[in-house]
């Protein structure tokens, strides 16, 4: 079983989460629980399907690159229904790798358990090894390898490390799990961004939100997710400094004119209309300056509309989770170049920055002041800090500037933190 991690208003299969690390075990049986907050709620788009339904783009691999990744705990294969290892593996396939994993074999039967890592295995993504087998392993998957990704205690392995010393010129990443890891960051020297949903991944549409970006904003702030009770989870506040989800929309609610509010469920977004380009791929928003539309109830958008209506607005006002704070949604819209209102942007790697590439908050009475500064922003100053979030998107979120990072650095040994999985 799994532990959620953090913003969910799609599903499990579905894309923006909202919550990601609301704290719950994963549960079979719930479909719409886990990560973003994308079905089917905007009428005439259909509801995605899963990610079985449709073939993976995966890059013809670079012959000169290859990333052999090993395992030795079932961390990341059973976190959040193997979606980090999931888009791990993706962001090197999307980089041009050819991908071999290591395991013993009680974790290479996890892989098929879960629901993301399953999907590496039925489509033949990556080639999977049992490392006792070392010289198969030298012979075959390291010969030309430029990066062995390493669990912790994996290098520790006789022989393994026997492998490895066969082959110094790849590059060894060690693996650091933690989630205060920015607060100490003598621990990592590069941290893994946090990610958009798996989905974003499997047709490499993650390497086209560009597309997104220029769209009309008829709407100043938006929120869509889950505030169920859940969310008020004390977790969120003592682990995070922030405010948590419930709070945060109670006191817009109480404190902001209700003539600039709209409040209710996504079935307040309408269609739009069949006549124009893409016309199930964006809601039409309700005439507010404010939007903050609650998916507790089931509602969901679909997985296609998604990014769109993120585009749809200035700002997304970005609550945090329960089990963590981090949630897919904030980068997704950060994609899409609409700027985040946070109070956790010192998760980032670097810091999100006021005023540069968010507005950032770390009370209620702050989160109003901000807020109502967002709404006083001219048009020529909140496209100075559009700008500002692609930049910080481009330049330290997006799958090539992680992995050209990762080229980049000079020694034969890195160290990579995901402040996603527990130490």
């Amino acid at each position: 079983m799994t532990g959620r991690s953090g913003n969910d208003e799609h599903g499990d299969d579905e894309p923006c989460d909202d919550g990601q690390g609301d704290g719950r075990k994963a549960d079979p049986h719930d479909a719409g629980a886990s990560s973003g907050a994308i079905a089917d709620a905007v009428p005439g788009a259909a509801a995605e399907a899963g990610l079985e339904a449709e073939p993976v783009a995966v890059p013809a691999p670079d012959q000169r690159k290859h990333a052999v990744l090993v395992l030795t705990t079932p961390q990341l294969i059973a976190r959040d229904l193997g979606r980090y290892l999931y888009i791990l593996v993706r962001t090197l396939q999307l980089s041009g790798h050819r991908v071999t994993l290591c395991a013993e074999a009680p974790l290479r039967a996890a892989l098929a358990e879960q629901k993301f890592t399953a999907q590496l295995l039925r489509r033949d993504l990556i080639a999977v090894r049992d490392p006792a087998d070392v010289t198969k392993i030298a012979a075959d998957d390291l010969t030309h390898a430029d990066l062995i990704w390493l669990e912790s205690g994996a290098h520790d392995t006789a022989d393994l490390t026997g492998a490895l010393n066969a082959h110094p010129t790849a590059k060894r990443v060690h693996l650091v799990y933690g989630k205060a890891l920015t607060a100490t960051p003598n621990r990592y020297d590069l941290l893994f961004p946090y990610p958009l949903h798996p989905k974003f991944y499997k047709h490499g549409e993650v390497r086209d939100v560009a597309r997104h970006r220029s769209s009309d904003r008829p709407t100043r702030i938006l929120f869509i997710g889950n505030v169920s009770a859940r969310y008020a989870d004390v977790n969120a506040t003592a682990c995070f400094e922030t405010p948590s989800r419930p709070a945060m929309l109670q006191h817009l609610q109480r404190t902001l004119p209700a003539g600039a509010l709209a409040v209710g469920d996504v079935s307040m977004l309408a269609p739009t209309n069949a006549s124009e380009a893409a016309p199930s791929l964006r809601a039409g928003m309700p005439a507010r300056e404010v939007v903050l539309l609650d998916t507790a109830s089931g509602g969901r958008i679909a997985k296609d509309a998604w990014l769109p209506t993120l585009s749809q607005a200035d700002f997304w006002l970005a609550c945090p989770g329960v089990d963590m704070a981090l949630c897919h949604n904030i980068v997704e819209a950060m994609a899409v170049g609409t700027i985040p209102i946070t109070g956790y942007g010192a998760l980032f790697d670097p810091p999100l920055q006021q005023g540069e590439s968010a507005l950032t908050f770390a009370s209620l009475e702050e989160l109003e002041v901000v807020v109502r500064a967002a709404l006083a922003l001219d048009l020529e100053a909140r496209q100075r800090l559009r700008e500002g979030v692609i930049a910080h998107y481009e330049r330290h979120l997006t799958p090539s500037a992680f992995m050209g990072k990762v080229a980049a650095w000079a020694g034969p040994d890195l160290r990579v933190g995901l402040n996603f999985m527990p130490a």
